[in-house]
C-alpha cells in the first residue's frame, strides 16, 4: 500500500527507527492507536505511540535515553532527538475489579492479544512502518469512513471493565462526529446513570476535550441523553438547545464558564477536577459575565497603590478597606481606573462612614 505516514517528517523518522531497531532484534514492532487513526484521516499525527513484543527491559537496553515512565505497566518512553515516544510490550488483561483497571496484566508475543484489549475498533489498528502494512481485524478503517464508533468486543462488558469508556465514547462523537452503534448506545444507556465512576481527574480530562472539540456537541448530547454528564455536571440537561450555539462560540476556559453559568457549579467543581486557580477564573468570568478585563482585574492593577492610599492619611486595617473599596468601584467600569477618580472616591466614600 501507499505509505500512511509521511517519513520526513522527523517525528515519523524517529518512530521507524525504533521499529527498525526492535525488528532487528527479532521482535514485531508497529504503531498503534490514535497515530493510525489519525493518518488514516489524513491528520498528521502529534505524538506516536508504539507497541512491541519486546519486554521492558530489552527496550531499555536498546536505545540511550529511556525514562520507565510506565514499566511495571509494560511502557517505556524512548528519547530520540527532541521527540519522546511510549513503546509498550504487547500485553493482555484480566478483570477490572475496581472499574477502572485491570486487576493484572500479561505481557505477550502476539500483536493480535494487544489488539483485542482496546476499546473502539478505530483505536484497534496498528501499522508496520517498515513494510508499510496496517493489521485491522475489527473493520476499523470501515467504521471510521463509515463515521461509526463500535466496541471492540461487548460494549456492556467493555464499558464495565473500565468506565473511563463511556466518557471517552462521548469523546471521540464530538471528535470524529461519528455515530455510536446500537449496541454500544444501548450499553452507554444502560450504564450511564449509574455504573461506578473513575476518578475526577481521568472524567475532567476527557469532558473538556469533549466540550472543546469541533463537534462537542454531538458528544454533549450523548453525555446527557445517555444519563452520564449530568452525575459530574448536574444541570447540564436543562440547558435549552437555543442556549448551546452561545456556550459553544466561547474559547477556552470562556467555554467552561458559559457552561457551568447554566449548571451547580459548585457541585460541578466538587465533582470534577478544577485547580484552585481555574475554579476563580471561571467563577469571575460568569460574574462578569465573559469580561475577561473584570474578571482578571486585581487590587493591584488599581491605578492607587496602597502606599498612596496611606499617604492619603489611610492606616492599618483602613488601607486594606480603602483597597476593597476602589475595586468595587472600578469593577462597575474599568475606565474609572485613575488615580483622580480613586482619591475622590475614597473621599467621598469614606465622609459618608
Amino acid at each position: 500500500m501507499t505509505p500512511l505516514f509521511d517519513t520526513t517528517r522527523s517525528l515519523i523518522q524517529g518512530a521507524q527507527n525504533i521499529c527498525k531497531k526492535l525488528q532487528s532484534l527479532g521482535y514485531p514492532t508497529v504503531v498503534v492507536g490514535g497515530a493510525v487513526r489519525d493518518a488514516l484521516r489524513g491528520v498528521p499525527p502529534q505524538d506516536i505511540d508504539i507497541a512491541t513484543a519486546a519486554n521492558p527491559d530489552l527496550c531499555e537496553e536498546s536505545f540511550e535515553r529511556t525514562l520507565p515512565t510506565g514499566k511495571v505497566f509494560g511502557t517505556i518512553t524512548v528519547m530520540l532527538g527532541d521527540y519522546s515516544y511510549q513503546v509498550t510490550t504487547f500485553r493482555s488483561e484480566t478483570s477490572y475489579s475496581n472499574f477502572r483497571h485491570p486487576d493484572t496484566i500479561q505481557f505477550e508475543t502476539s500483536l493480535d492479544a494487544d489488539l483485542n484489549r482496546r476499546d473502539f475498533t478505530f483505536n484497534a489498528m496498528a501499522y508496520d512502518l517498515v513494510s508499510d502494512t496496517l493489521t485491522d481485524l475489527f473493520k476499523g478503517h470501515d467504521h471510521l469512513k463509515e463515521q461509526k464508533m463500535v466496541m471492540v468486543g461487548n460494549p456492556l462488558k467493555r464499558f464495565e471493565e473500565d468506565s473511563l469508556r463511556l466518557f471517552r465514547a462521548c469523546r471521540f462523537a464530538s471528535q470524529l462526529d461519528c455515530t455510536c452503534d446500537d449496541a454500544l448506545w444501548e450499553a452507554l444507556c444502560t450504564l450511564g446513570p449509574s455504573i461506578s465512576l473513575p476518578s475526577k481527574e481521568r472524567i475532567h480530562s476527557e469532558i473538556e476535550k469533549c466540550i472543546m472539540n469541533p463537534y462537542a456537541k454531538k458528544g454533549i448530547d450523548y453525555g446527557i441523553k445517555s444519563g452520564l454528564f449530568q452525575r459530574v455536571i448536574p444541570g447540564i440537561e436543562t440547558i435549552q438547545d437555543n442556549n448551546w450555539k452561545a456556550i459553544l462560540s466561547n474559547e477556552g476556559k470562556k467555554r467552561w464558564a458559559a457552561l457551568l453559568a447554566h449548571c451547580n457549579q459548585e457541585e460541578s467543581f466538587k465533582r470534577l477536577y478544577f485547580r484552585k486557580k481555574d475554579q476563580k477564573w471561571i467563577s469571575q468570568l460568569i460574574h462578569f459575565n465573559g469580561d475577561e478585563q473584570k474578571a482578571a482585574f486585581t487590587i493591584k492593577d488599581l491605578a492607587l497603590s496602597g502606599d498612596m492610599i496611606q499617604n492619603m492619611g489611610f492606616s492599618g486595617p483602613d488601607i486594606g478597606k480603602a483597597q476593597k473599596a476602589c475595586l468595587e468601584f472600578v469593577l462597575r467600569d474599568l475606565e474609572l481606573n485613575t488615580k483622580k477618580n480613586l482619591k475622590d472616591f475614597l473621599i467621598s466614600y469614606f465622609s459618608k462612614l
